[in-house]
């Protein structure tokens, strides 16, 4: 009796809430959202961003995005490898100087945070169950704080 409790459970527990991998994350992803800059002027605007990415290797994948608003857009390229059980490591690629940071992998989605002699950063993919996911990221230094939120989903 005590196995079909548990078999019932796994029956119900929904696909998105059991292990992710990087590869899942494969794909391309396009959606709108919002951002915030605040510092020594502050503005906010709706934003539309693409995700382009690959999994060159089993626990690696390249996220290659752009962010578009009315202001001006801006291009990122991040490589996240599996470095252990639920562990990640970045490697920020579309910057002079790269910026490393480290996170976690889970039935949530994924995490990187970092810091450097500039600042501090996060980015966040929510799980990408059911075809659409969530990105988060920000970037804090001593002169502003930058901000974004994007619901993605996926195109092909």
């Amino acid at each position: 009796m005590k196995q079909n409790a548990i078999a019932i459970l796994l029956f119900l527990v929904p696909p998105q809430a059991l292990a992710v991998e990087l590869a899942d994350y494969a794909g391309e992803w396009k959606g709108n959202g919002t951002y915030s800059e605040k510092g020594s002027s502050e503005s906010s605007g709706r934003l539309t961003c693409r995700l382009d990415i690959t999994s060159p290797k089993a626990d690696v994948i390249v996220i290659s995005g752009r962010c578009a608003a009315p202001a001006g857009s801006r291009g990122f390229k991040t490589q996240v490898t599996k470095t252990g059980p639920g562990s990640i490591a970045g490697l920020e690629l579309s910057v002079t100087k790269p910026r490393t940071s480290a996170g976690r992998l889970n039935s949530s989605g994924l995490r990187l945070d970092g810091a450097d002699a500039e600042g501090s950063f996060f980015f966040q993919l929510s799980s990408p169950g059911s075809g659409s996911m969530e990105m988060r990221s920000s970037s804090t230094t001593a002169k502003k704080t930058e901000a974004a939120q994007v619901q993605l989903k996926k195109a092909k």
